[in-house]
């Protein structure tokens, strides 16, 4: 008899990071005997078509009761889904699929690989220990995470593992490779990725940071690869970076949607990335390049302390010296 594993995440959306998050989770899960996965996914006939699993819709009520009520275990993970800066209700959103598959259904139920918090709300914070003291099993990110939670009040055992995506092994270079000779860029040069992102009303600072740093390294004949992590946002914000340049040697702004192992495969041609999204610097650790973080939030703090790397700037304070005496410092090491 089969085993029938139901995974919820922010899936769907085209959102790199979160694609990686599944397709580890569903290479990691599926040369089990006898499992059948199924993900709550915004766009079900894609996930389907891209993972080659079942996909429900997540956000129709009666299909997600169906699916919770026929699973033998709720996997509820990774990435950031216990948070409430970004939204204030997505967080409602994956405690309330926790409470029907673990109260209502009283389904096995796992926390895993996520990044909690931050949870700023007092009531979340309440709802959020009250829950995770009724999983069978939680497993965390990073240490961050485990401290959080304890600070919720939550006694269960609490594991701290990696990021799912991590545990990706020997990404394929043979896209990257080909992707990069298209490009016309040297490719006996250095090369830099660069994921920039919108955020609250930095944008401006953002872009105009990031022109200056691009700029300062054209002049030394290093490679510039501008790498949008979601669209359209990370898109717009880059393609304006693009565009500001009144040259545009040794740049490249990548416009088309590349899936998570394009994007993963165009990573391992790098010798550094500066990175805004998580998964950004994950994908670049995973494909061997340098990681240099631009921090807007706790979870990118936690990861650089958890790959034991202090080259952060802030976002607020984002400063083009400061990220270019990181870089220099990167190709030199």
């Amino acid at each position: 008899m089969s085993k029938k594993i139901l995974l919820s995440g922010y899936f769907g959306y085209d959102n790199l990071g979160d694609e990686a998050i599944l397709y580890s989770m569903v290479e990691g899960l599926k040369d089990i005997e006898g499992v059948e996965l199924t993900a709550l996914s915004s766009n079900p006939e894609r996930t389907t078509e891209k993972f080659g699993i079942k996909a429900v819709e997540r956000m129709k009520i009666f299909p997600i009761l169906k699916a919770i009520k026929n699973c033998d275990l709720f996997l509820s993970g990774g990435g950031s889904l216990l948070q409430d800066v970004t939204s204030k209700k997505s967080i409602l959103y994956y405690i309330g699929l926790l409470t029907l598959a673990k109260r209502f259904f009283r389904k096995k139920t796992m926390i895993y690989s996520q990044g909690i918090g931050p949870v700023n709300d007092l009531k979340n914070r309440k709802k959020v220990g009250k829950i995770m003291n009724k999983m069978d099993l939680i497993n965390v990110r990073d240490n961050e995470s485990k401290i959080e939670l304890l600070n919720m009040g939550v006694t269960k055992d609490i594991e701290v593992t990696a990021d799912t995506v991590f545990m990706i092994n020997n990404p394929d270079k043979n896209f990257g490779k080909s992707y990069i000779s298209k490009t016309g860029l040297d490719v006996e040069q250095k090369t830099l990725g660069i994921s920039i992102r919108p955020w609250k009303n930095f944008d401006d600072e953002i872009v105009r940071e990031t022109k200056s740093v691009v700029e300062h390294l054209q002049n030394q004949g290093i490679n510039i690869l501008l790498l949008p992590f979601h669209h359209p946002g990370d898109l717009e914000i880059s393609k304006k970076v693009y565009e500001m340049l009144s040259n545009k040697t040794n740049v490249h702004l990548v416009e088309e949607k590349l899936d998570e192992r394009q994007m993963l495969s165009l990573c391992t041609q790098l010798d550094t990335i500066l990175a805004m999204r998580l998964h950004g610097l994950i994908f670049g650790v995973v494909a061997g390049a340098y990681p240099i973080a631009i921090s807007y939030d706790p979870k990118i703090d936690s990861l650089m302390k958890e790959l034991d790397m202090d080259r952060i700037v802030r976002v607020e304070s984002f400063d083009s010296n400061e990220v270019l005496a990181y870089i220099h410092e990167a190709f030199m090491d």
